[in-house]
């Protein structure tokens, strides 16, 4: 799959699930390149999300 930047609750599952399949995937290959990156994307839809969130101070 062609990743791209992470926009929706339904992509970030996606992503999510295809991160735990690359899970033990080895650094410098195919996969473990794919893993990297869906390591980023993932984070950046999580620090996006977490800014449009309010939070009760209570």
């Amino acid at each position: 799959m062609d990743w791209k930047t992470i926009t929706t609750e339904a992509e970030y599952e996606l992503a999510i699930r295809r991160t735990m399949e690359l899970f033990h995937a080895q650094p410098n290959t195919p996969d473990g390149e794919e893993l990297e990156l869906l390591e980023n994307l993932i984070n950046e839809y999580e620090e996006a999300d977490s800014t449009n969130t309010e939070y009760d101070a209570e």
